[in-house]
């Protein structure tokens, strides 16, 4: 709904570009094993993005302070393909997760306005890319999926409700304790989004609570400012809150790292 490229799809572009993939480590194990139990959950839900250019860094985190980690991105067509995984599944990754009892999501990405349109106006093509994602998550025996459309023009609202409403059902009935979760804007600047909607049908909305200014930006401002002006992350977690009947439990904020 921006008129400019958010962040995820700036950095997308690039790494596309100029990203050398790491050498494959042939002693990786190829079987992708189940979640573990933990000993201690956090109190509330810690999701955290890994992008396919950050490479091995998986090895180093500290899964103690996780209960998710989305691996961006499988980018997705117009008809509902997927046309990069960005060689997922990573079992590396997905073992070492499991094994620390934190879930793992596939995120899938749509950028294109155009895109979006043919997508979710096809009852067809929201299906195929439906049956796309079940395939990949169980091939990584994975926990999820994260959606991450944006510029997503107003005319799809109802389209992307019945999207969401199908994925998750499908998730929900193909693999047990599975997650659908949404990337969000932290404004909706054309009222492309029913955000009680979503939240009701979803596991959860994860908020981009950044960006609120860029380079382009008429004023000078905080990435994320928390208070002051028009715009910042209060006003928007406020607007989320009202605009869902307050469901507190299906909101995450993200934040800038």
């Amino acid at each position: 709904s921006q008129s400019y490229q958010s962040i995820h799809e700036l950095q997308l572009e690039y790494f596309n570009q100029h990203y050398v993939p790491e050498e494959i480590d042939d002693n990786a194990p190829s079987e992708i094993f189940g979640k573990s139990r933990r000993n201690m959950t956090p109190t509330a839900e810690i999701f955290g993005y890994h992008p396919y250019w950050m490479g091995t860094a998986w090895q180093n985190y500290n899964y103690s302070l996780l209960s998710t980690i989305a691996y961006f991105s499988a980018e997705a067509t117009a008809t509902g393909g997927l046309s990069n995984l960005h060689s997922w599944p990573i079992s590396g990754l997905i073992n070492m997760a499991h094994s620390n009892g934190v879930d793992v999501v596939l995120v899938v990405t749509l950028f294109n306005n155009s895109d979006l349109i043919t997508l979710l106006s096809s009852s067809t093509n929201r299906q195929n890319l439906i049956n796309n994602l079940i395939t990949q998550v169980q091939a990584g025996n994975a926990d999820g999926v994260n959606v991450d459309f944006e510029s997503m023009p107003s005319s799809q609202r109802d389209n992307m409700v019945t999207f969401i409403t199908d994925l998750t059902a499908a998730f929900h009935s193909a693999i047990p304790g599975s997650q659908v979760t949404i990337a969000m804007p932290a404004v909706d600047w054309n009222n492309a989004w029913d955000f009680q909607a979503l939240a009701q049908t979803s596991d959860g909305l994860f908020i981009m609570g950044y960006d609120y200014h860029y380079s382009g930006s008429s004023t000078t401002g905080a990435n994320a400012p928390l208070t002051g002006g028009s715009y910042n992350v209060t006003n928007t977690i406020n607007t989320y809150l009202n605009e869902t009947g307050g469901l507190a439990n299906k909101i995450i904020l993200g934040c800038p790292y």
